[in-house]
């Protein structure tokens, strides 16, 4: 089995979420905050056959970069990443028993309001919160705009900072 480019971005993504995951056969990955108060979800190319547990995710995908274009071999304990050359790494499973795993899948309501935030911006919004010591992230309308503030919320009138997304209709 080979890992997608997308699947890939999910992993990477939710390691920054929860260090570890717990993967079920099928085509759904989903991982929860430590505090269970942040959640994700995401469908993915590869339909998984085996559920296994990874403990250090950001570990296992640095594993994984040791390769190009790595073929994965799921075992009832086990992985193997191989690569065309023939190298090969056998990365063990936790037990599920040990990881943080969402107990129910979720349910979303309709979107009220959709915009898209690209990596690019979101990326100009951490560099000012963190150069301003901004620990909160909000979406606002504002005059019939979209907009992301980055901002304190336990402080009124400390500093913030703010980008248009795009207009509310």
């Amino acid at each position: 089995m080979k890992f997608s480019k997308h699947t890939f971005e999910v992993l990477k993504n939710f390691s920054n979420i929860n260090s570890n995951i717990l993967i079920k056969p099928g085509n759904k990955l989903s991982t929860i905050t430590p505090a269970k108060n942040v959640m994700a979800e995401a469908e993915v190319e590869e339909d998984f056959s085996v559920e296994f547990g990874v403990w250090d995710l950001t570990k296992f995908l640095g594993t994984i970069s040791l390769f190009t274009d790595p073929d994965f071999e799921f075992d009832e304990k086990c992985v193997l990443i191989r690569s065309a050359t023939g190298s090969c790494v056998k990365y063990y499973y936790s037990e599920p028993s040990l990881l943080t795993v969402p107990t129910r899948q979720l349910d979303m309501p309709d979107a009220v309001l959709t915009f898209n935030l690209s990596e690019t911006v979101f990326n100009e919004i951490l560099r000012a919160a963190s150069v301003l010591q901004l620990p909160d992230l909000a979406i606002r309308s504002k005059n019939g705009a979209i907009v992301a503030v980055a901002l304190d919320k336990n402080e009124p009138t400390s500093n913030d900072y703010s980008i248009e997304l795009g207009m509310n209709y």
